[in-house]
């Protein structure tokens, strides 16, 4: 079965480094294994903007192969299981209960496209969500 993990490693100088490793099997026509075809990637940069970008109370759904609709479907499941759950929110100013607001975005990335343009456009689309009341979604700039 092909495999992909992220590891954090930690080097001679005392300092981590992120690795992500991809393995792809290779299957003989009769589905036995004939091979392991793997790959290693320094992702500490992309780890470390991670770790910066993102605060406590966000977080992201990576959804591969999935178009507006769907995506956009997974957003509104989400926000409606939350709501059922009906989570106390007793020192929010908002409402009683916990609920979640949502910038959804899609993309099919080419080589020149730019993963921060990318997550700008669906973070404006968050704090769109939040400004027009909470408990939203938004998968559209206004």
């Amino acid at each position: 079965m092909d495999h992909e993990a992220d590891y954090r490693a930690l080097t001679r100088d005392g300092d981590y480094v992120w690795i992500r490793d991809v393995v792809h099997v290779v299957r003989r026509a009769d589905g036995s294994v004939d091979a392991l075809v793997g790959f290693m990637f320094d992702i500490t940069e992309r780890k470390q903007a991670e770790d910066a970008r993102f605060g406590g109370e966000e977080f992201v759904l990576l959804l591969p192969a999935t178009d507006a609709d769907a995506a956009r479907n997974v957003a509104e499941r989400c926000r409606k299981l939350l709501q059922h759950k009906e989570i106390p929110h007793a020192r929010s100013g908002v409402g009683r209960a916990v609920t979640v607001s949502m910038g959804v975005g899609t993309i099919v990335p080419g080589a020149q496209d730019d993963r921060n343009v990318f997550l700008d456009r669906v973070d404006r689309r968050l704090y769109q969500a939040k400004s027009a009341g909470r408990d939203r979604i938004c998968d559209t700039e206004t």
